[in-house]
């Protein structure tokens, strides 16, 4: 190094920490967001697995490299840093050194991160809520509801098959489609097929 020249050793850990806390704050304005339910807790942990996933995929990936086998395809990798688990891509970068330099790979990379913060921005600014089983159960009972209004409006059908009579202990007629009562004590049982 010369004279006035900066650390590039420095740099690095300077940027190590930069990208680190930068997950980390993601991580918890998520948080915040499930905290103040603008969000569903699912999305929260979605995130944490699919980082702590994402992660384990870079450094399987770095062993394999060291080893000189066959490698985890670059499209994995940021098929699951687009789907949340940049936060954990970006850890690992950093921390193991790994895909941190090639350009190529970088830029498909930031291009991941900046289409999942801006689809969950989306999620969280436009009020829609990809995710609201209140509203699904809601529409649900509904639609049973309105099937069964019409199942129960149709005019009482004969229904076909044996029909139970019998006079019970007050003297009664009963009927029944089910059977004679068992336990029970009565008197001139008839079966009639209708």
């Amino acid at each position: 190094m010369f004279r006035g020249e900066r650390d590039p050793r420095k740099l690095g850990k300077m940027f190590d920490v930069f990208y680190s806390s930068l997950s980390c704050v993601f991580l918890i304005c998520i948080g915040v967001l499930v905290f103040l339910k603008k969000m569903d807790p699912i999305i929260l942990i979605l995130y944490f697995l699919l980082s702590l996933i994402t992660f384990l995929l870079y450094r399987q990936d770095k062993i394999k490299a060291k080893n000189d086998e066959w490698r985890t395809p670059e499209n994995t990798l940021h098929f699951f840093s687009l789907i949340g688990g940049w936060p954990g891509a970006l850890i690992a970068q950093r921390r193991l050194r790994h895909k941190s330099r090639k350009q190529s790979f970088l830029v498909v990379f930031y291009i991941t991160v900046v289409l999942n913060i801006s689809a969950i921005s989306f999620y969280c600014y436009s009020g829609s809520i990809f995710i609201n089983y209140d509203l699904v159960l809601h529409k649900f009972n509904r639609l049973s509801h309105e099937i069964s209004k019409k199942y129960h409006n149709k005019p009482n059908q004969k229904q076909k098959g044996p029909v139970y009579s019998w006079t019970n202990k007050e003297g009664k007629t009963v009927y029944s489609n089910v059977g004679f009562p068992s336990g029970e004590t009565y008197r001139d049982g008839k079966i009639e097929w209708k």
